[in-house]
């Protein structure tokens, strides 16, 4: 590198460090425009395997760090997000039972669901269930478990935990899902909760 480009560098370097935020709020700008969404859809799609393997060698390497990020992030949604809040002591609650930790269902953390009748709608239960997750083909992020009182809303949450809503599949399937209703590979399974209204 010449002196020149030394000296580029290095300004560029020092104006990226002043102007951090102001770079930073810029770029996320641009990443929500219909522009910017578009640019960075085309180029993942371009360079799929490469971010993949990018990604995957950065999560290798700082795996302790992005463990703490995440479980300080989620404690602090934890404690400010009601909604989160509360899908966190349902899951909880659901899977104590149906790993066999407890025989009985808590008379006050049913929130109103018939929990045993969940239960037997996912009958058989496989017996290497370590390797399986409980699907909600609509997503609980989707719903709003709170009025806005903040009263709980006890029909959303049925519909949540609806047995029409659940189903056991591998977990690599259902962590490829995420939080989406997959409409393109079950849209039977779409078709049968608007059926059952939930």
């Amino acid at each position: 590198m010449n002196k020149t480009n030394e000296k580029i560098r290095k300004r560029n370097l020092e104006y990226k460090r002043k102007n951090k935020e102001k770079l930073y709020k810029k770029f996320r700008e641009y990443y929500k425009s219909d522009e910017g969404k578009d640019y960075f859809r085309n180029y993942y799609l371009k360079n799929k395997e490469r971010l993949s393997e990018k990604n995957k060698e950065y999560r290798n390497k700082n795996r302790n760090k992005i463990n703490k990020q995440k479980t300080e992030y989620l404690k602090k949604l934890y404690s400010k997000d009601k909604n989160y809040n509360l899908i966190c002591r349902m899951r909880r609650q659901f899977y104590n039972r149906f790993k066999k930790k407890h025989n009985v269902f808590r008379e006050k953390e049913t929130f109103g669901i018939e929990w045993n009748k969940v239960l037997e709608s996912l009958s058989p239960i496989p017996k290497n269930i370590e390797d399986f997750h409980i699907d909600h083909i609509i997503p609980l992020r989707h719903f709003n478990f709170y009025h806005l009182d903040g009263s709980l809303n006890s029909i959303e949450i049925k519909k949540a935990w609806s047995p029409a809503n659940l189903k056991i599949i591998d977990s690599k399937t259902n962590l490829e899902k995420g939080g989406r209703v997959d409409l393109v590979n079950h849209p039977l399974d779409y078709e049968r909760c608007l059926q059952q209204n939930v």
